[in-house]
């Protein structure tokens, strides 16, 4: 078996050890670099270094990759660039894997399920890797599972948790439960059943919101290691944020922003996965949203105690904030806690909300993420809890998105009017073990999503795609 398709499949233990070793004197290379003032050229090969060993590493690594491909102030800029290839992936699963694990899943093979499947994946990245397909005069997207993927992140939890009581020693934050529940969020991703119902809980939640578009899954060719959904078709993120008009980006922004707000605050569940690869861009103004394999419950008691912290922040009233902050639980030590410093990294993060206009900007991640560095004295007196952490991803992954597009705009009122609008209860229903074709039906108060599963009907109209996420 060769080094690719051992990856894949989770063998190959020395050639993954390998990799980790090349990714560790990378890192190890650019932190010099930085620390001696340089920048230029090599930056750009480390990073491509980086982009090859995380892309054959996939799992864990390769999200983590991702991130920083995005996140700018982390990596040098050059570097950083090189790594958005793994937006796309470039290791494939060979083409006799591909008929073999469809075959397992839906009885049949690609050729006798769709009236055309391409061979060659237009999206390979973390989890999976993604087919264009047609059925039905309907063009879609067939994304697939790795083989073995699912233990390769078992083993990445494995050694995270070896990891995680040592970098919470001294603090109050539990490392081993941070990690248990990152691990269990990381393996739901693996499970195609509980990303369709998460997904066409939000295409019905914001069927009332003509900008956004959710791909509508079609079961009948889907089950837990086979995702086929509507194909979705418009200008990825880096072309929309490179060539796009200012007012568009600003256009783009509010919708961005309204559906991870609209999201956390009034449902109670967020898409804590807001990276490019997730948007496509289309000409009438409106954003498709892909991926939904890292959507995250909240508890409604967590989402009221930030909806107050929010409010004490954009209404300035530093007097209620240290009652709101002790509320939410992520106090430990309210005695030795320093609420003014909390009250200004929070007042830092918030920021695009308490002003008429405001313009993310490269600028801006950097005073956050100083703020909120090792010279923040809260930061081993803090409560962490897994909700905060994926509530943190969030916010800063979405602004971090917003600053590489440079979007502008008013922002303050957007947000005001979701903190008023009535939380909804929504549940978001796992589809573990359903056979294909069957109706999952989310039991909400305000929503029921129900997955497409017997005709499809072109009349409705496509979302075609140029971009798509393998997750």
């Amino acid at each position: 078996m060769n080094d690719r398709r051992s990856l894949l499949f989770g063998a190959g233990l020395l050639t993954r050890l390998g990799s980790i070793g090349r990714v560790a004197a990378a890192g190890s290379r650019l932190a010099a670099r930085r620390l001696l003032g340089r920048s230029g050229e090599m930056d750009a090969q480390i990073g491509e270094i980086l982009a090859g060993e995380f892309d054959r590493m996939k799992g864990a690594a390769m999200k983590l990759g991702q991130v920083l491909s995005y996140f700018d102030g982390i990596l040098p800029l050059d570097a950083a660039i090189a790594l958005r290839s793994l937006q796309l992936g470039a290791t494939q699963l060979p083409a006799d894997e591909v008929v073999a694990l469809i075959e397992a899943e839906l009885g049949k093979s690609p050729m006798q399920l769709f009236d055309a499947f391409d061979m060659a994946p237009v999206a390979s990245a973390s989890i999976g890797q993604v087919h264009r397909a047609q059925l039905e005069g309907r063009p879609l997207a067939v994304k697939i599972q790795y083989p073995g993927i699912a233990e390769r992140l078992r083993n990445d939890v494995r050694h995270l948790n070896r990891l995680a009581s040592l970098a919470t020693f001294g603090s109050i934050a539990d490392g081993r439960a941070i990690t248990d529940d990152l691990g269990e969020q990381l393996l739901l991703e693996c499970d195609y059943h509980a990303e369709a119902a998460a997904q066409t809980t939000l295409r019905s939640a914001f069927a009332d919101t003509p900008a956004v578009r959710t791909p509508a899954v079609i079961a009948k060719r889907s089950s837990g290691r086979v995702l086929t959904t509507e194909w979705a078709d418009g200008r990825g993120y880096y072309e929309f944020a490179n060539h796009a008009s200012h007012a568009d980006k600003a256009a783009a922004a509010q919708i961005l922003l309204q559906v991870a707000m609209r999201s956390f605050f009034e449902f109670g569940f967020a898409n804590v996965d807001p990276h490019p690869g997730n948007y496509v861009f289309a000409g009438d103004g409106t954003v498709t949203f892909l991926d939904f394999g890292c959507v995250r419950k909240f508890s409604r008691q967590y989402v009221e105690n930030e909806r107050t912290v929010a409010r004490c922040v954009l209404d300035d009233r530093r007097e209620a904030f240290e009652a709101a902050v002790i509320a939410s639980g992520i106090v430990a030590d309210s005695q030795s806690f320093d609420f003014d410093m909390h009250w200004r990294t929070i007042r830092l993060q918030y920021a695009p909300y308490c002003q008429d206009e405001f313009c993310f900007t490269t600028d801006y991640l950097t005073q956050m993420m100083t703020l909120s560095g090792f010279s923040n004295r809260n930061l081993r007196r803090l409560n962490i809890r897994p909700e905060w952490i994926w509530h943190q991803r969030l916010v800063w992954g979405l602004h971090a998105v917003l600053a590489q597009m440079g979007a502008e705009g008013h922002f303050q009122s957007l947000l005001r009017d979701i903190l008023n609008r009535p939380g909804q209860a929504i549940s978001i229903v796992s589809t573990s073990g359903q056979q294909p074709g069957a109706v999952v039906v989310a039991d909400t108060n305000r929503v029921t999503a129900t997955i497409e599963h017997e005709q499809i009907n072109p009349s409705r109209g496509h979302i075609h795609s140029s971009a798509a996420c393998a997750g």
